[in-house]
């Protein structure tokens, strides 16, 4: 990752499934999930090759679900590692960072940089300040002006977004009945208060639904997720935040727990 290494990319894509060939279909099944729905790849590397294509709007998403993972969060963050063979011992090399926007740019903490002749110089830049994070993509940069036309687009974006809080924690509590437990329900809650990101000054756009379900079976263990906060913009769903159990519940027999998980079974049937 730090120094594009395309060998180590054939070696992850072998070892994960066997061969370079075999790995595509996991790998465009992971981009469909990161919402990338205008990308195809056809190797592991990025290197020009028919039917091998995506969008910078794409590879923000991508890097977004990356960076949603603490250990890859962290590699692409770093400027340099030191590497150490098994064999021979003592061997070992320092590997450099391409992306020159760290420990440069305020902030900056990834993610990838990129060359093909085809796609020129490109860059996935991501920074943080005061809660607020962002993610610039430059494709098809001349004369390597990419990490300063990244640099460009975050101090534009940092300049224009605000983090709002939008609801303490405190306030997003929500119970749900619980089947098979000494108690009849239990109570969740996001792990974090919750914050709008705000472009330009604007104070609306954004609601709240929950997603939960009638009820949950026990045992439940404190962290479980129950279900989901979903937060809407202009009434389109932009991302969900787990609600997550209080408490844990054990299986065990309850009268009101029994009451509740018949008027459940017989509500289930009426007409919604």
């Amino acid at each position: 990752m730090l120094v594009s290494g395309n060998d180590a990319a054939f070696a992850t894509a072998e070892h994960l499934a066997g061969s370079a060939a075999a790995f595509m279909p996991q790998m465009n099944e992971l981009a469909l999930r990161a919402g990338a729905y205008h990308t195809h790849f056809a190797n592991p590397t990025g290197l020009t090759q028919a039917d091998h294509y995506t969008t910078a709007a794409d590879l923000a998403r991508i890097a977004l679900y990356g960076l949603r993972n603490d250990e890859f969060s962290r590699i692409v963050g770093l400027e340099k590692k030191t590497v150490r063979w098994e064999q021979p011992a003592g061997k070992m090399v320092v590997a450099e960072n391409t992306n020159e926007l760290l420990g440069h740019y305020p902030g900056a903490d990834g993610v990838k940089t990129g060359y093909t002749q085809a796609a020129g110089e490109c860059l996935v830049a991501s920074a943080k300040r005061e809660g607020v994070e962002l993610v610039a993509v430059v494709m098809h940069a001349a004369d390597d002006r990419r990490f300063l036309e990244a640099g460009q687009l975050l101090d534009y974006g940092f300049l224009h977004v605000r983090r709002q809080k939008a609801a303490a924690r405190d306030e997003l509590v929500r119970s749900v009945h619980v089947h098979g437990a000494s108690t009849y329900k239990i109570t969740g809650r996001p792990a974090a208060d919750l914050y709008y990101p705000l472009l330009n000054g604007e104070s609306g756009g954004y609601s709240l639904k929950y997603d939960l379900p009638r009820h949950v079976n026990a045992p439940v263990k404190a962290g479980d997720r129950l279900g989901d906060i979903c937060i809407l913009y202009n009434g389109q769903e932009v991302s969900r935040v787990p609600l997550l159990a209080d408490s844990s519940v054990n299986r065990g027999f309850g009268l009101l727990s029994l009451l509740v998980q018949l008027y459940d079974g017989l509500a289930s049937l009426l007409p919604v």
